[in-house]
């Protein structure tokens, strides 16, 4: 909730000017933290402007503008939940209630099945769509599937979050992509364009680690069904970064109650990883074959970190790596992935202690007698395979 429109810009000029990211970088999507609450889709004052200006800038600068935004969540103090109650999901009681919980942010959810809903989403797309933005990544949509109560008591609960992303579909079709952020796969294929595919991603090694098995196990979805985002690409650390703020987020504070002894949360840092775990990183992103998506303050990457996103971005995209020991390693070590000059390969050592790692490229049928390393570019012999 920190990000503003003077950082926005500053970021996109700086993008714009680069050589690599310049010609490879090619939307820019502001995440969340610009509206004036969830359920409220106004600028807050940290965007002075607005959003249509914002959308205008960054056409400006040569980049397709989208937005964050989590349709069906309704903040307390929003003007739907104060003025326009019906819209929303009931519990037994028969009265709205607060069944979204992100950070210790409660909220509503719409209710999709009430016209009056469907025609406010409506609203709110066209509007967007009409400032310019032609990407919308639709964030916390499972939520609004839970709520215990509907006007419509026939419709499964399937189809509630397909429901909820009809009205943006039949807005945008032609004119905007759809990503699916927390979808449901119950609302199928339809009215989306891409879907995340992992939990929230951090700078930090336990994080990766953690998101490596949703990242493995939804490999086939890529360029199938839809294209897959692996979450973030991140290459911000202490090696990687010369922000002298890179360490002071405390997110996690909110998890700290009053009368309880200071929780081991409250001491969470967003960025710890190193060199080398955020080449990790970033090669689960590549080897994914989906969605790139940068979220670091570049203006703030050390020139060693600035190499690792120009090298991401500028990487010949390939098809879906296919995670070839997904079910005999807990966190897959072994992928393969298909690129138009030839094929890329990721091995991972999961493990804190060193390990040599052998791939027989001779037994997924690849004759190979060099190779390169990604990061380094230097040269690498294959020996029998």
């Amino acid at each position: 909730w920190t990000v503003t429109e003077e950082a926005v810009l500053s970021n996109a000029e700086f993008i714009a000017a680069d050589p690599v990211l310049g010609r490879h970088v090619k939307r820019l999507i502001i995440d969340d933290g610009w509206q004036y609450a969830y359920g409220e889709w106004e600028a807050n004052p940290l965007f002075p402007h607005g959003m249509g200006w914002m959308a205008r800038r960054l056409s400006k600068l040569g980049f397709e503008p989208g937005l964050w935004m989590a349709p069906g969540i309704v903040e307390p103090h929003s003007r739907i939940a104060q003025w326009d109650p019906d819209m929303l999901a009931c519990g037994a009681s028969g009265l709205p209630c607060l069944c979204f919980n992100g950070m210790e942010r409660q909220g509503f959810v719409l209710d999709p099945t009430i016209p009056k809903t469907r025609r406010w989403l409506h609203d709110l797309f066209s509007r967007h769509a009409d400032m310019g933005f032609r990407y919308f990544k639709l964030d916390f949509l499972l939520p609004v599937a839970g709520a215990p109560c509907y006007d419509d008591p026939s419709v499964p609960r399937g189809q509630i979050v397909r429901m909820l992303l009809e009205p943006a579909r039949q807005v945008l079709h032609g004119r905007a992509q759809i990503m699916g952020c927390g979808y449901d796969f119950h609302a199928g294929m339809d009215y989306v364009d891409e879907v995340r595919t992992s939990s929230d991603i951090h700078a930090r090694w336990d994080s990766i680690c953690e998101n490596v098995g949703s990242i493995a196990g939804r490999w086939w979805a890529q360029g199938r069904w839809w294209g897959n985002d692996p979450d973030f690409a991140l290459a911000r650390g202490p090696q990687t970064s010369d922000d002298p703020d890179l360490q002071r987020l405390r997110p996690c504070l909110v998890f700290v109650k009053p009368q309880a002894p200071k929780a081991p949360a409250g001491d969470f840092v967003l960025a710890t990883m190193n060199r080398q775990e955020a080449r990790t990183l970033l090669g689960l992103v590549v080897i994914s074959g989906g969605a790139v998506n940068l979220s670091d303050d570049l203006t703030k990457l050390n020139a060693e970190g600035l190499d690792l996103v120009r090298r991401t971005v500028a990487a010949p995209r390939g098809a879906a790596g296919v995670p070839l020991d997904l079910f005999r390693s807990p966190r897959p070590a072994q992928w393969l992935q298909r690129t138009s000059a030839g094929w890329r390969v990721l091995l991972v050592n999961w493990s804190d202690e060193p390990r040599e790692i052998a791939l027989d490229l001779r037994a997924v049928g690849i004759d190979a007698e060099r190779g390169r390393d990604f990061w380094t570019d230097a040269a690498i012999k294959v020996r029998d395979g």
